[in-house]
C-alpha cells in the first residue's frame, strides 16, 4: 500500500510542507556545490525607478510565461486576531476591478487559456498569472489594474467570507483540521506566527471590509514587492516586460516598511489534547521538534535521514505493530522552521509513543547507511524534479530562494547538496534532530512536543 501522507491533509491550516522544500533543476551543477556559468547567465536582475526589484529566468518554456509579485511581510505584520486578512484582501483585489468586472475576468481566463491566483503566505504572499507570451499585453493590464484598482464590492465580499465560514466550520469538524489548528495555537503561542495565513474560528467573524480595503492598500508598497518573470525571453522581450512594469508598478510610493524579525520557536511543553466526534476511536497526532532552517549546512542530510525515518515509522509502526493508517516526517515552513512527525488514524492507543520512539531509535549505523544512500539520494533528488518541470514550478523556485536566501537561483544548488552528502552527515543529523533517547543523541534526547486529537471516547496518550 502507498504510504499516506498526513501533511498534506494539514497543508492549508499549518502550513506543513514536505522535504521537497528543498527545491532543485535539472539544471548543470558542479561537484563543489556551485552552478555553472551558463546557468548563472539564464538570471538577470534589474529594478524600477522606486527600487522594487525585478529578477528574470530564461526558460525553454516554448510560449509560456509566468510573472510573480512577491509581497514581503507575512503574518507578523497583523495580529492573530485578523488572522486570514491577507488571504481576503488578495481574494478582493483579484475579484474585479475598473476596467475588469470579474465576470469578464473569468470570460478572459477560458478565451486566453490563462490562470491568475494569489494567496497569501507566513514570510510573504504571492500573486501573479501564467499565460501564453502573445497574450502578455492583455493578462499583464488585467493584472495590474486588479491589484492598483479593485473595485471591493460589499456582496464580493459577503460571498468570500461565507466561504470562508463554511471553510472554518469543516476545519474544525475535521479532526485532521482540527489537529492543525490546535498545533498552530501552541507551536506558535506568543510567536509572530501564531497569526494564520487562513481564516481561524477565531478571527472569521472579526474581518471587515474596511479593514481588508485599508489592509489592500497597505499591499501596494514598494518597499515590500518585487517581481519575478519565468520564460524563453530575449533581452529585447525582457526590456519590453521591464518597461510594461515600470508604466503601471514604478510609480508605487515607497513607505516605512522593517521586515520582521523572527525568533526561534519554542519547542518545550506538556501534551495538548483535542477532541472530535468525526475522530471515533482512531487518534491523530503531531510532534513537532527543533529542525535545521532551509538553507542550514546539515538541512540536506536531515532530510535524507527523514527519509529512512520515515521507512522505519512505515513498517514498524504501521506494518509490524498495525498502529496507525500512516505515518511519517515533514516540516513547519517558515524563516524559523520545525521538524514535525504526523501520526494519521492511529489504532493502538496504549504504547504507540513507545513503539515511535523505538522505531526512530532503530536508525541504521553508518555502514548501512552508506550502502543505501544513493538510493535515497536518487529518490529524493527524483521527487525534487517535478517541480521544475513547467514555468510555474520555476517560478515558485525562485520566489521561494530569492525570499530565503536573498539569491535567486540558490534552488539550483540542491542537487550538488544532494550529491555531496556522506553517510556520516545523515547518521549525524538524525542523532541531532530525531533519536529519542539519550543514549542515541548521545547526549540529551531531542526535545519534542506532541499535539493529539482522537474520539471523546478514546485517548491516545503522549505524555
Amino acid at each position: 500500500m502507498k504510504k499516506f501522507n498526513f501533511f498534506t491533509r494539514l497543508f492549508t491550516v499549518s502550513t506543513l510542507l514536505i522535504f521537497s522544500l528543498a527545491l532543485v533543476s535539472c539544471a548543470s551543477t558542479r561537484a563543489d556545490g556551485g552552478i555553472s556559468d551558463q546557468v548563472k547567465a539564464d538570471f538577470s536582475e534589474a529594478e524600477l525607478s522606486n527600487g522594487i526589484p525585478v529578477v528574470f529566468k530564461r526558460n525553454k518554456s516554448g510560449q509560456i510565461f509566468a510573472l510573480r509579485m512577491i509581497i514581503e511581510g507575512g503574518v507578523a505584520l497583523y495580529p492573530q486576531e485578523k488572522s486570514g486578512i491577507e488571504n481576503v484582501a488578495l481574494s478582493m483585489i483579484f475579484h474585479g476591478s475598473e476596467k475588469y468586472p470579474y465576470e469578464d475576468i473569468q470570460k478572459l481566463e477560458y478565451e486566453k487559456s490563462f490562470s491568475m491566483s494569489a494567496s497569501a503566505g507566513k514570510d510573504y504572499s504571492v500573486a501573479g498569472f501564467t499565460c501564453i507570451y502573445r497574450d502578455f499585453d492583455s493578462v499583464f493590464d488585467l493584472f495590474a489594474d486588479s491589484f492598483k484598482n479593485p473595485l471591493m464590492k460589499e456582496d464580493d465580499f459577503d460571498r468570500i467570507m461565507a466561504g470562508e465560514k463554511e471553510s472554518v466550520a469543516r476545519t474544525m469538524a475535521d479532526p485532521s483540521g482540527l489537529l492543525g489548528y490546535l498545533l498552530n495555537q501552541t507551536a506558535y503561542k506568543g510567536h509572530p506566527y501564531s497569526t494564520s495565513t487562513g481564516a481561524t474560528v477565531d478571527s472569521v467573524d472579526k474581518i471587515t471590509l474596511e479593514e481588508v480595503k485599508r489592509h489592500a492598500e497597505n499591499l501596494k508598497n514598494a518597499a515590500r514587492i518585487k517581481f519575478v518573470i519565468v520564460g524563453e525571453l530575449s533581452s529585447a522581450e525582457q526590456k519590453k516586460i521591464l518597461s510594461k512594469l515600470e508604466s503601471q508598478f514604478g510609480s508605487l510610493e515607497k513607505s516605512e516598511y522593517t521586515k520582521p524579525e523572527i525568533a526561534q520557536i519554542n519547542v518545550e511543553g506538556e501534551t495538548v489534547y483535542g477532541s472530535s466526534e468525526q475522530a471515533g476511536n482512531t487518534g491523530y497526532a503531531i510532534a513537532y521538534f527543533k529542525g535545521p532552517d532551509r538553507y542550514d549546512d546539515d538541512y540536506v542530510a536531515y532530510a535524507l535521514a527523514g527519509m529512512y525515518i520515515d521507512d522505519l515509522l512505515f513498517a514498524k509502526v504501521r506494518e509490524e505493530n498495525g498502529a496507525c493508517y500512516s505515518i511519517g516526517t515533514g516540516v513547519l515552513g517558515g524563516r524559523d522552521m520545525l521538524g514535525a512527525l504526523s501520526v494519521y488514524k492511529a489504532t493502538k492507543a496504549n504504547d504507540l509513543q513507545k513503539i515511535i520512539n523505538e522505531a526512530v531509535d532503530s536508525f541504521p549505523p553508518v555502514d548501512e547507511i552508506r550502502r543505501t544512500l544513493d538510493q535515497h539520494k536518487n529518490k529524493y533528488i527524483t521527487s525534487l524534479f517535478s517541480s521544475s518541470q513547467n514555468t510555474a514550478g520555476v517560478a515558485s523556485n525562485v520566489c521561494t530562494s530569492l525570499e530565503y536566501s536573498g539569491i535567486p537561483e540558490k534552488y539550483l544548488y540542491r542537487s550538488a547538496e544532494v550529491t555531496a552528502v556522506t553517510a556520516e552527515q545523515v547518521y549525524s543529523a538524525w542523532q541531532k534532530y530525531f533519536a529519542r533517547s539519550s543514549e542515541k543523541a548521545g547526549g540529551e534526547p531531542n526535545k519534542w512536543r506532541w499535539v493529539s486529537v482522537s474520539g471523546p471516547k478514546a485517548k491516545y496518550n503522549f505524555d
